[in-house]
């Protein structure tokens, strides 16, 4: 059996994402990973991969330099999803893994992913599988609730499997372009001959999702919630996200580049400037200190909040978790905890 990564940078270096990290991370647990390297600025990223390469081996670790995107098109969010196909369509694996450039595998997830694998094989019928994700809200060791603890992470080498949009949920603009509705991030997993969403085989129930839901509010549920999350955590290989690890770093990225990413997926239009931090101002307005009183009042105040919509005030739970952080990531998070 031989198992392939896979995952895509873009200015990895200025957007201060471990991407180091999580391609490491992928090299202990893969037999080739492959990175499509999509940057467009010289910010170091190009350089870095090159010098992993040379660590590793052309074998063991393949790039792909891909410049044939117009970052600037109205509709350019689309192509979170598309590099990912890009990549995927590279590896040879049997099975694969894949990862974004702030999410770290843990250490020695190779038995376990194999043992998941075992299963797969058991069941002709199941293609893809998802896993755990400790979602990170800031970088006192809160772990969310308020979003799905799994992600589709490791799939069979079908090659009518790729990364877009579900084709119940593409729009079609009368001037040709694609875009998606709500209730896709632009980079599902599905088939490509008909577009349908690939059936994805799941650690979580109904009941378990009932009492994440209660947990977000209930501190009861809560309890009963962080009990099961840690027993998972420890049994099935585990991702850690560091999307929101310094919320004030999110804001930054946001305001690089994920803002109109999220705009560009959807084609919504919003007026220059517009934020879903600071609602009343621009955010060519907003001084650093009042992102970082933000940043601080958020990782404070609540554990999670999705930003496509303004934050609203509600305080949410978090859980703990006592398996610690990979250690490959642990310089990364020292120096971005929030001060």
């Amino acid at each position: 059996m031989k198992l392939s990564g896979y995952t895509y940078v873009k200015n990895a270096i200025e957007m201060n994402y471990p991407f180091e990290a999580s391609i490491r991370s992928l090299i202990d647990c893969c037999d080739e990973v492959v990175v499509i390297d999509a940057s467009t600025k010289n910010d170091g990223t190009s350089e870095a991969l090159r010098k992993l390469v040379k660590e590793f081996s052309e074998t063991k670790l393949i790039v792909f330099e891909y410049n044939e995107i117009d970052w600037t098109a109205p509709n350019h969010g689309i192509w979170d999803g598309k590099l990912k196909a890009i990549a995927r369509n590279q590896c040879t694996g049997d099975f694969l893994l894949q990862l974004d450039s702030d999410e770290i595998i843990e250490e020695n997830a190779r038995p376990k992913i194999e043992n998941l694998i075992g299963q797969l094989k058991n069941m002709e019928q199941i293609s893809l599988v998802a896993i755990p994700i400790v979602e990170y809200w800031g970088s006192a060791g809160k772990v969310r609730i308020d979003v799905n603890p799994w992600k589709w992470r490791i799939s069979k080498n079908d090659p009518n499997i790729t990364h877009g949009i579900p084709s119940p949920l593409r729009k079609i603009e009368p001037n040709g372009l694609l875009y998606s509705m709500p209730g896709s991030d632009g980079c599902d997993y599905i088939y490509e001959t008909s577009g349908e969403v690939v059936p994805c085989a799941n650690f979580i129930n109904n009941d378990v999702e009932t009492v994440r839901r209660a947990a977000i509010l209930d501190s009861g549920a809560k309890t009963i919630y962080e009990q099961w999350f840690n027993i998972v955590v420890n049994e099935l290989p585990t991702i850690y996200h560091f999307s929101w690890w310094s919320v004030r770093e999110k804001i930054n990225k946001y305001e690089k580049y994920w803002n109109a990413h999220w705009l560009s997926l959807y084609n919504e239009k919003k007026p220059e400037g517009w934020n879903p931090f600071f609602l009343e101002r621009k955010i060519s307005e907003v001084s650093e200190e009042d992102k970082l009183e933000l940043a601080r009042k958020l990782e404070l105040e609540t554990s999670g909040h999705i930003f496509h919509t303004a934050w609203d005030g509600t305080k949410t739970n978090s859980v703990t978790i006592t398996k610690p952080y990979p250690k490959l990531v642990e310089e990364w998070c020292r120096e971005n905890k929030t001060k």
